[in-house]
């Protein structure tokens, strides 16, 4: 939470200084996940790699054997790092999804990723390549603009924040006419 968000809500200077003073130290969610994640994932390769130092013990009476063995565990090691680099930047991308559309006011998160084009999207140095470009084009879209809240909401033809009179047209619908 930013300062001038603090401060569109209403705060007071006070306030506002209190509440980011807070704050400090405070990992937000979307950093605590990736983290979490690769600390689980983490422990799983430490336990995938004790037992494969057990594997080798065992069979170390043999030295075409162990060859062999190691052979294979280096093989599925490396597919194992392919696998968690490929798990992290999903998490990373997805993470910057979920912050982007919440920056752009998505009605609905889901909806909204459903419509973002994943396989154009790019992780480099920490950044997304690619987000904003397509959360724009969402946004501006006539087909998937209603996925965003706007300043003004527009029903029927009318905005519901102009003034206007109620008056009867006839005996089953009431119009409103502006003024």
């Amino acid at each position: 939470m930013t300062k001038e968000k603090l401060a569109e809500l209403g705060l007071t200077e006070e306030q506002t200084a209190a509440v980011l003073e807070a704050m400090k130290g405070f990992v937000p969610k979307y950093r605590f996940d990736e983290l979490n994640e690769n600390y689980r994932q983490a422990n799983e390769t430490v336990k995938e790699r004790d037992k494969q130092l057990e594997s080798l013990k065992a069979s170390a009476d043999n030295a075409e054997d162990l060859k062999a063995t190691i052979a294979e565990l280096q093989k599925s090691n490396k597919a194992q790092a392919d696998d968690f680099e490929k798990k992290f930047i999903d998490i990373a991308i997805d993470s910057a999804m979920d912050r982007a559309l919440l920056t752009a006011k998505a009605r609905n998160l889901t909806a909204a990723k459903a419509m973002i084009k994943r396989d154009a999207l790019e992780l480099k140095d920490g950044e997304v390549l690619g987000l904003d470009k397509q959360i724009e084009a969402l946004v501006k879209d006539d087909a998937t603009k209603f996925l965003f809240e706007t300043e003004t909401p527009v029903v029927g033809g009318f905005k519901p924040l102009e003034s206007g009179t109620p008056t009867k047209t006839d005996d089953f619908t009431i119009g409103f006419k502006q003024g």
